[in-house]
């Protein structure tokens, strides 16, 4: 399914389909400093994948820090810890994918996002991306949010890759 008209009919807002919200951008409501960490599931398409995070003031992931930050499936193959913060309280989240290119592609043709409340501040998202086949396992992610930010997220960290539980 090309998803473009449904969704330039809302603006961009959430639209339904097949009785699921489906997104091109989720806007989470944070505290004004925040943290946590984003965990890569899956991924299941021909194309790079990668997990776009924005916030109107600073994100930092691994001691880089910026107001949008990239992560993609061959950098995130283990826990990512971020922390940020905000004057809106908002923390901007979408997928994107890559053709071969090196551009970063996002919100076209087959694109949108579904989202399961795991608990209260543990999300898991479905993405679809270019491709119109409405299967939602291209990047397939978990966003944890803290409920106190932790500060040393935005440090150099070590963990075990994901495959080593």
């Amino acid at each position: 399914m090309n998803f473009d008209k449904l969704f330039l009919e809302t603006m961009g807002n959430p639209i339904i389909y097949n009785n699921e919200n489906l997104f091109r951008l989720d806007k989470l409501n944070v505290e004004c400093e925040f943290s946590g960490v984003i965990k890569l599931i899956s991924t299941s398409s021909k194309w790079r994948q990668g997990v776009e995070l924005r916030t109107d003031r600073i994100l930092t992931i691994n001691n880089i820090s910026g107001k949008i930050m990239t992560l993609w499936e061959d950098y995130f193959q283990f826990d990512v810890p971020f922390y940020g913060k905000t004057n809106n309280g908002i923390l901007s989240v979408n997928n994107i994918w890559d053709f071969g290119n090196g551009a970063t592609e996002s919100w076209r043709n087959g694109a949108a996002m579904k989202k399961k409340e795991i608990d209260h501040n543990h999300i898991r998202y479905f993405c679809n991306d270019f491709e119109p086949d409405e299967d939602f396992n291209d990047i397939v992610f978990d966003i944890i949010l803290d409920e106190i930010p932790d500060e040393n997220k935005k440090l150099d960290f070590k963990v075990k890759n994901r495959f080593d539980r």
